[in-house]
């Protein structure tokens, strides 16, 4: 059997979840290096830490650390990369891709987790929790209307793995209306839950609550702006659990500060940490630090689903996973 040298680099929270994976293949006899980090950390690292770690490498499992052609030249028998996010920021996939390196994302492991933030954000901005919450702490008893998310329409940027287990879950779980915005229309989502594929302003005009689950890509940074804000309802609430780039947060806190929409759920941000961050005196805000798909569930997923497409490389199989860079495989 020949030895490999195995690379894994992730959250601490999610190694500390999923020790089976690293053990998996420690198990078989090959060398597996663990550096468990997180994305507030991780520049703070030696880049001679890095170079080590990365030296010889055969596959690179990672979350936090820039992948680069420089670092690729100190691996030259590297066969595999995986990335722990949807997302895959950080890596030259084209580059890869050319070099005849697939890189292979956590596509659909953490769907669950992130959709349910989502409607999480949508219920707690319908029933003020976060006002509420903020007032009941200084001794102050106000109970105002809310409104109720059964019934109402929503309207969903991006519909893959994500954006497709939140109709589901709006459709079955609250009688939503569901309209998509996505390059791609996925027609089993309207066969199983009514989805209504429409343009993205007919999306923004039509809407109660908007969520964005778009990747973060040339073609997608900076989307959602002034113009998109205006086009939605004075009640709507925008929904952020993709990436922050995505929207202008400049314009969408002028959309919050004038009234121009209800409330906003942000779970990301442009940069992360938020520096000087405004939204945090918005009593219509509810912000989380990234962590949509930050639960045991998503981890242990997304860790099969790469003990799989390592071990299908190794084998010189077809690699089931999602191939994030097939175009540019030579």
């Amino acid at each position: 059997m020949i030895t490999l040298k195995i690379l894994i680099e992730y959250d601490e929270g999610y190694y500390k979840t999923t020790p089976e994976f690293p053990e998996h293949f420690k198990k078989q006899g090959h060398e597996v290096v663990v550096f468990p980090s997180s994305s507030q950390t991780i520049d703070g690292v030696d880049p001679a830490l890095i170079r080590e770690m990365v030296s010889h490498c055969d596959v690179i499992s990672r979350q936090n650390i820039r992948i680069t052609d420089e670092i690729l030249d100190l691996a030259p028998n590297l066969r595999l990369i995986t990335t722990f996010g949807a997302g895959f920021g950080g890596v030259d996939v084209e580059a890869f891709g050319k070099r005849g390196i697939p890189v292979i994302n956590g596509r659909g492991g953490g769907a669950a987790a992130v959709a349910e933030l989502s409607v999480a954000m949508m219920m707690s901005l319908s029933r003020r929790l976060p006002q509420y919450d903020c007032e009941m702490r200084d001794d102050i008893w106000d109970s105002q209307m809310g409104c109720e998310l059964t019934g109402k329409t929503v309207g969903i940027i991006g519909v893959g793995a994500i954006g497709g287990y939140l109709a589901k879950i709006l459709r079955l779980g609250f009688d939503a209306d569901i309209l998509a915005y996505d390059v791609v229309k996925n027609p089993e989502l309207t066969e199983k839950y009514g989805v209504e594929f429409v343009d993205l302003e007919t999306l923004c005009k039509k809407s109660d609550y908007i969520s964005l689950h778009t990747p973060l890509l040339p073609s997608t940074e900076g989307m959602i702006d002034k113009r998109l804000f205006k086009m939605m309802k004075p009640t709507a609430f925008f929904i952020n659990v993709s990436r922050g780039p995505v929207i202008v947060e400049e314009d969408l806190y002028e959309a919050l500060e004038s009234g121009m929409i209800a409330g906003a759920g942000l779970d990301v941000f442009d940069p992360e940490p938020p520096v000087n961050n405004r939204f945090a005196a918005m009593r219509n805000v509810v912000m989380t630090p990234h962590t949509g798909a930050n639960t045991p569930e998503t981890a242990k997923r997304i860790a099969a689903m790469h003990i799989q497409s390592i071990e299908d490389a190794i084998a010189g199989r077809e690699i089931k996973g999602n191939i994030v860079n097939k175009e540019f495989l030579k």
